[in-house]
């Protein structure tokens, strides 16, 4: 019997359906019956009960039945603005608490409205209403009907919201729905065990689907949401395929070291922390297990990520192994190089690097070292996954830094060299995709909580346009403590509005901070430039860095203690816990100025406010990824909703060792 993911009958093909709906629907990637019963609705509105005027205190929802006494018009002349006044009706005989409200329709570019609206007829009425005085009330945005025909617009039910094109009405989309479930509910299945389900607190899949489009309640859809999620994470899990490594459960024993490894982790000049300690004998346990690695290493920025991976490549070289790392920039590539070369002084290590900018001679005499296994680390940018790099039979690790700044055939391109390589990956932010592989059970994590010793969290600051010269007062006070500063910038040029670009940022600031030496960063400046001016901002002689996100990743200076993001609301999460985690590496207090506009989407406010909110990497990678979606995770796109329609990690969390169990049942069978 068919099952609900499988019903791939055309829409084309139901003669109920009316072309302009059918190309409506098609435009919204919606084609077959499984398409259309898994629409969901983008949000509900409660219309289930009646909301009169007189409970609205300053705004709120209106839903309400109610008699036109009037029309008229206010305005300039040209410009003319219909208002219909309204006053609400009785709807039941014993109704007690009514109360009556001048209702005010503000028409704005809806003067056709007089043609429909009658005095002395009554109508029904839903909208966002504002009160202006104790007696009435007034709507920008409202819908009207006809008394007669109010359940047709939703009265007394929970109404699904779809998103919707110039094609498609709500009305035609709720009617398809309603017949294509009629037609095929008798072939809706589910995987799932009467036992899952129970155990997990689902629905039956046909209740499911009727409840996401008709519910009885606001709880009613969500328990349905989260029943399709269930089902969806199961063909997930099952068409995926489960990780072959550990399972969440898996005792890790504490990995056996060498007296080499023992020497070297003793030599650091620092003492790792409890949290590293873990999350490398996660990592060594793996590498000295009978299957291929696939680990996540997340951690905040500066919690210590990279001498964790590098102790792991470590381990590798001395069982005779070749390790790679690959990292997104030049600059911190060159970083790590430097950093490795010191680390691994008089181990035997040879450390190669491989990036833009080297002559064919060098370049040739590094794809050498690398082939016949004279190098046994080898550092460098994306170009080590191209397919001319060709690393000896030995190679055994892959390090992935900053996984979020690589695409995902960048990321697996060494599983085409050696499908036996170990791949660890690391981020603070990982990307949705890295989080929907953790979930499934593709992945394994290891989590460094904790930052070392004497590193303060980050305070972030939301800063409005007429806050600015507080802003820059306060960065005036740092400054005269000897502290540093970046201020960051969406665009090296633009045309539209002031201070969205570098050279408009350079000339306000330099106005605002006269005499103070400065250096500007981005992708046009040469790799030369970029590392002198870096090196003059790293010892002091240059008070604060203009740049655009160039700066994301890589840098490490303890002595600079705030970060100003211009235009916040235009970068995703990621770049901004990522741009955030360059103050902070001290043991100063550091501090991130938001900078916004005030016409600003609402997601854009939502990703602010949990910036503010938040200075846990995971936790923002799981609010992107409840906004941006998962990615395709059976294809190379890394975020947007292509895949999984119903998931969300925030709540459905409890959902996938339950469903991953469950198609572990089946499999045994």
């Amino acid at each position: 019997m068919p099952h609900l993911f499988s019903l791939t009958k055309k829409l084309s093909e139901l003669k109920y359906i009316k072309p302009k709906t059918l190309e409506g629907l098609n435009a919204e990637g919606i084609y077959t019956v499984s398409d259309l019963l898994l629409y969901a609705p983008s949000r509900y509105e409660d219309r289930s009960t009646l909301r009169r005027a007189y409970q609205i205190r300053e705004s709120g929802v209106l839903n309400t039945f109610a008699e036109v006494k009037s029309t008229s018009y206010f305005g300039p002349v040209n410009k003319r603005i219909l208002k219909i006044t309204l006053e609400e009706c009785y709807i039941q005989k014993d109704e007690n608490l009514y109360r009556p409200n001048t209702i005010n329709l503000l028409c704005f570019n809806r003067n056709f409205m007089e043609r429909y609206v009658h005095t002395g007829n009554r109508y029904y009425l839903f909208g966002t209403a504002n009160r202006k005085t104790p007696s009435s009330v007034d709507l920008a945005s409202f819908e009207l009907h006809p008394a007669l025909s109010a359940e047709d617009y939703g009265y007394g039910k929970i109404l699904p919201i779809y998103p919707l094109n110039s094609l498609l009405s709500a009305k035609s989309v709720r009617n398809c729905v309603f017949k294509v479930y009629d037609e095929f509910q008798k072939d809706l299945t589910s995987p799932l065990d009467e036992d899952t389900v129970q155990k997990a607190g689902l629905m039956d899949i046909k209740q499911a689907i009727s409840a996401l489009h008709y519910p009885s309640s606001i709880s009613q859809a969500e328990k349905a949401r989260r029943t399709l999620a269930a089902n969806e994470l199961y063909y997930l899990i099952k068409e995926y395929g489960t990780f072959g490594g550990r399972e969440d459960d898996d005792i890790i024993a504490h990995p056996v070291l060498n007296e080499h490894e023992k020497k070297f982790i003793a030599s650091l000049s620092f003492k790792l922390t409890q949290a590293q300690e873990d999350a490398l004998n996660e990592i060594i346990s793996d590498l000295d297990a009978d299957f291929v690695m696939k680990r996540l290493l997340q951690g905040d920025v500066g919690s210590g990520k990279t001498i964790v991976s590098l102790i792991a490549a470590y381990h590798e070289i001395l069982k005779g192994n070749q390790v790679v790392m690959m990292v997104p920039t030049e600059l911190l590539c060159v970083q790590h190089y430097k950093n490795a070369l010191a680390l691994f002084e008089n181990t035997g290590v040879n450390t190669v690097l491989l990036k833009g900018g080297q002559s064919a001679k060098e370049r040739n005499s590094v794809l050498s070292a690398i082939r016949d296994k004279r190098a046994n680390l080898v550092i460098g940018t994306h170009s080590l996954s191209g397919e001319n790099i060709e690393f000896s039979p030995s190679l055994s690790l892959a390090i992935i830094d900053e996984e979020q700044r690589f695409g995902v055939e960048q990321r697996e391109s060494f599983l085409k060299k050696n499908s036996m390589v170990n791949i660890l990956t690391m981020s603070a932010t990982p990307i949705p995709r890295s989080l929907a592989e953790l979930l499934c059970g593709k992945a394994n994590l290891s989590t460094i909580t904790t930052l070392p010793s004497g590193r303060q969290p980050i305070i972030t600051h939301l800063v409005s346009p007429n806050k600015r010269n507080l802003m820059f007062d306060f960065i005036k006070n740092e400054f005269e403590k000897g502290n540093q500063a970046y201020f960051v910038a969406p665009r090296i040029n633009s045309t539209d509005d002031a201070r969205r670009d570098v050279y408009d940022l350079e000339t306000e600031l330099t106005a605002v901070f006269p005499s103070l030496p400065y250096g500007v960063i981005h992708s046009k400046v040469n790799e030369k430039d970029k590392i002198s001016i870096l090196e003059d901002f790293r010892t002091g002689k240059l008070k604060y860095i203009i740049a655009t996100s160039v700066v994301e990743v890589g840098l490490d200076n303890p002595n600079a203690t705030c970060m100003v993001i211009e235009r916040a609301d235009l970068f995703g999460l990621s770049t901004l816990h990522q741009l955030r985690g360059r103050v902070g590496r001290g043991n100063k207090q550091s501090f991130c100025f938001l900078v916004y506009t005030k016409n600003m989407t609402q997601e854009a406010v939502s990703r602010l406010k949990a910036m503010r909110d938040s200075t846990d990497g995971f936790a923002l990678s799981e609010s992107d990824a409840n906004t941006r979606g998962m990615g395709d995770v059976f294809g190379t796109k890394q975020s947007g909703k292509s895949s999984l329609k119903f998931i969300n990690l925030k709540t459905d969390r409890d959902l996938f060792p339950v469903i991953r169990n469950a198609v572990k049942k089946e499999s045994s069978k």
